[in-house]
């Protein structure tokens, strides 16, 4: 979407900003389209929000932000409109104001690596004490996730779709055929997937049914350099919670592990800057205990297998999806199946 004169002076009427002198779009906004706003000396951040997004995500949202940035001043809290609400509805979607935060998306290095794991444990502590116990109705956490039917896939489907309509998923990138070859290197290793997928799902039904005691509370949910600020290689903002809900935390510094200490070109996880990253996260307070550890190999690979199949379910469906990363994704789950616990 983009920002035509009947949105701005809507914005400028529902927030009382002023006159918008000054918007561009901003980079990244793979699933929302995020907009930078100039009103006189002020800057805002406009997020419009994708067109599947429920108005009962955004409030979950909205409220975990509100309470987080009483705790942590790097996380923006949305603006309220003038008649105290923090979104509206504009052609179906959800419209939202941010405070424009200083900083840059940082390359990943040994110094913003650390910051990072210094402000996940934080996220981590502060969630603990968030008072509602509500979850996010548009993002079942993994304890929870049906492995076959659940809000990114419908594995029967997708598993039909693998077997007999797999040229569906080249129409999608009929303009881009240096992606052909991932494709039809995913669609060779179809029976592979369907074994993953078998077994992963198993393993986490098992550890959510013999371990009702990890440590769970509210999440970030994409937790990546990409949803990260940096000023001076210290992290000035974390930003884009649309992914927010309740969940293990184990699994949230399982994600933000592979993340942030990944060596993509080999598809696995470089050891010693992932054990660096777990330690200096515990060093920080960070919540999750030495006994949960055990677990971050484990849910690195379920994260994998999750991001497989939502990305193969998008390709099907027509959406906007990305071969290559699917393919990283196999490969590197593969290959940290030999790999130990890092603990």
């Amino acid at each position: 979407m983009e920002l035509s004169a009947m949105l701005l002076d809507i914005i400028k009427n529902s927030y009382g900003t002023g006159d918008i002198v000054e918007f561009h779009r901003l980079e990244g906004g793979y699933w929302n389209d995020v907009f930078s706003l100039k009103v006189q000396n002020k800057r805002y951040v406009l997020r419009i929000s994708h067109r599947s997004t429920k108005k009962e995500s955004i409030v979950y949202e909205h409220m975990l932000l509100h309470y987080m940035n009483k705790q942590i001043k790097e996380i923006p809290a949305p603006i309220m409109l003038v008649d105290g609400t923090t979104f509206f509805f504009h052609e179906g979607r959800i419209i939202s104001l941010y405070p424009f935060m200083e900083g840059v998306i940082p390359e990943i290095t040994k110094a913003t690596r650390h910051a990072a794991a210094e402000m996940l444990a934080k996220l981590h502590m502060a969630a603990q004490r968030f008072p509602n116990k509500k979850k996010n109705p548009a993002h079942t956490s993994i304890k929870n996730l049906n492995w076959n039917h659940n809000h990114m896939w419908n594995w029967e489907k997708l598993k039909q779709q693998l077997e007999k309509h797999s040229q569906q998923l080249f129409t999608s990138h009929l303009d881009h055929p240096d992606q052909h070859g991932c494709i039809a290197k995913l669609i060779k290793m179809k029976n592979e997937i369907e074994r993953l997928k078998g077994n992963i799902s198993q393993w986490t039904v098992q550890l959510a049914n013999a371990n009702p005691d990890l440590l769970f509370a509210p999440t970030h949910g994409d937790y990546y350099r990409g949803n990260l600020l940096v000023v001076n290689d210290q992290i000035s903002a974390v930003i884009d919670w649309d992914e927010c809900r309740p969940d293990w935390l184990s699994y949230e510094l399982a994600r933000a592990t592979w993340e942030l200490c990944k060596d993509k070109k080999l598809h696995t996880l470089n050891r010693e800057w992932a054990i660096e990253f777990v330690q200096t996260y515990k060093n920080a307070g960070g919540p999750v205990p030495a006994n949960e550890l055990q677990l971050l190999i484990p849910f690195i690979r379920s994260v994998r297998m999750i991001e497989i199949l939502f990305y193969l379910d998008q390709g099907f469906q027509g959406e906007e999806w990305d071969p290559e990363y699917t393919l990283h994704n196999l490969y590197s789950l593969l290959n940290l199946a030999s790999y130990q616990e890092l603990f």
